[in-house]
């Protein structure tokens, strides 16, 4: 027994001890905290068989060890925003059939105008070979609008001369985008109604906005003192860019911003004044955005209406 514990190597233990009561007032976390790790050296005498005596060391204790904080839940995406649209250059009527009102800047794919291309009051009937008969103007927006300089087949039909003809367009024309609310015409600018506001994921967020609420800032910039003119230009641009609205609520006069998208063609937001929003009307569901009457003073009178056929008067969209 004693050979064995002979060839016992020199052991060093650990030993935790804890003082549970320090002084009055002491709490649990204050008491576990004072903790004390004690290093124990234990000697064993080989000839005389037995532990001869310790060593002990008061060794620091090491930081207490907290709980790894909660992980965050990831934003939600933010839709991949699309790429600038463009458009030809050439006006068409609102309802089918789609006739040309005006050849504004019609060019060919080198980039040469072919405004003499294309006549007056012939009809736009297919777009890259689908029909384009009876659908809507916003479909006929979405069917013409794409990337910079390429390139969009038109077939059109000559009620004049009763014959069908091809016209490569060429897509140059820059098309600015709005945010699908409508504002009152002098200051302060009001929200007039409240059709389609998108957040960054595509969500409707109608409800964040109230009809009456007061714009006040747009991305941080003040709009109290500006014109109809200057804040339409800055209200509409590029396709899925986010803007940052101010507003002042009329109910409790506190102020509150929102982020939401440009998505609805700006092109479009004359039909508003006509059709009182986002409403179906004669079977065409208007998705148009941006200003209730984008003009002043002598301008406020004249209406949306354009010289048609005949005797008729036509409204008309730049595509």
């Amino acid at each position: 027994m004693a050979g064995a514990e002979a060839d016992m190597p020199q052991r060093q233990e650990t030993l935790g001890l804890a003082s549970a009561y320090q002084k009055e007032g002491d709490t649990l976390q204050s008491a576990t905290a004072s903790i004390m790790h004690i290093k124990v050296e234990k000697r064993f005498d080989p000839e005389l068989g037995i532990v001869i005596g310790e060593r002990t060391e008061v060794c620091p204790m090491g930081k207490r060890v907290h709980a790894p904080p909660k992980a965050r839940a990831p934003p939600p995406p933010v839709e991949p925003a699309r790429p600038a649209m463009f458009g030809i250059g050439i006006k068409v009527a609102d309802y089918p059939p789609h006739a040309v009102l005006e050849v504004n800047d019609l060019r060919d794919p080198q980039g040469r105008g072919i405004r003499n291309a294309v006549n007056k009051g012939d009809v736009l009937e297919a777009i890259n070979g689908s029909s384009v008969h009876d659908i809507t103007i916003e479909a006929l927006e979405l069917a013409v609008f794409g990337l910079k300089d390429t390139v969009v087949d038109l077939l059109f039909v000559s009620p004049t001369a009763g014959r069908q003809y091809h016209v490569q367009a060429l897509r140059h024309v820059p098309i600015s985008f709005a945010l699908g609310i409508s504002l009152t015409l002098k200051r302060p600018f009001q929200i007039q109604r409240v059709d389609e506001l998108l957040d960054a994921q595509n969500n409707n967020v109608n409800h964040l906005v109230e009809a009456g609420d007061i714009l006040e800032a747009f991305n941080g910039m003040p709009v109290a003192e500006l014109a109809i003119r200057p804040v339409q230009d800055i209200i509409f641009g590029p396709i899925d860019s986010i803007v940052n609205l101010t507003l002042r609520s009329v109910r409790n006069n506190t102020t509150y911003e929102v982020a939401v998208k440009r998505h609805l063609p700006s092109a479009a937001w004359g039909r508003w004044e006509d059709y009182g929003g986002m409403v179906p009307d004669a079977g065409s569901s208007v998705v148009s955005s941006g200003i209730e009457n984008a003009q002043e003073g002598e301008d406020e009178g004249q209406s949306n209406l354009l010289s048609g056929f005949g005797n008729d008067d036509v409204t008309g969209e730049f595509i």
